[in-house]
């Protein structure tokens, strides 16, 4: 399941935000949108769950956006960061880029951008997914004891197809030699 964690204080962007992404986006894959309405209420939701994406307002009481986002970045949780404005502010952006914001959506919220989005970031997470599934199986090959020949060089055919189709990088490990 794709989690989504939308933070806005505005009940009306909150709100219709989370219905646009469940009733009306049709998405191609099954979303949990989760919702709060300030920082501390989000930090309270990330100490339990870590959602794929972070849709976050930057004015919010209490504490600001940029506040989560720097509590997102310190423990290292691993979700993509969108921001929600209502202004197309140049320092905002600044101070996003230091944070590593994957991208900015302007207030009123656009169903073809907030789809966009979440379609971007949910191939990417699948990317990811997959190349980390790609490292486990190469850590799991065992290349020792190495009996015959035959065994050792479909190994070293397998290694290098998994790497290479989580790295997308063309590697040449012909057997040259005696064991």
């Amino acid at each position: 399941m794709f989690r989504i964690l939308i933070v806005d204080d505005e009940h009306i962007i909150l709100n219709g935000c989370s219905f646009m992404i469940k009733e009306t986006l049709e998405l191609p894959f099954p979303v949990e949108v989760l919702t709060a309405n300030n920082v501390p209420q989000a930090i309270s939701i990330l100490e339990e769950q870590v959602p794929e994406l972070i849709l976050t307002d930057i004015r919010t009481p209490v504490m600001d956006g940029f506040s989560l986002i720097e509590y997102i970045r310190r423990n290292e949780i691993d979700s993509d960061i969108v921001i929600l404005t209502s202004h197309a502010d140049f320092e905002y952006a600044r101070k996003a880029l230091r944070y590593g914001v994957n991208d900015f959506i302007l207030k009123p919220i656009d169903e073809a951008s907030l789809k966009k989005t979440i379609l971007d970031c949910h191939q990417k997470k699948a990317k990811e997914a997959k190349r980390k599934q790609h490292v486990v199986e190469v850590k799991s090959l065992r290349l020792s004891p190495i009996i015959d020949t035959h065994d050792f060089e479909t190994k070293v055919r397998q290694t290098s197809k998994w790497i290479e189709a989580g790295m997308k990088v063309k590697i040449d490990m012909r057997f040259r030699g005696r064991l």
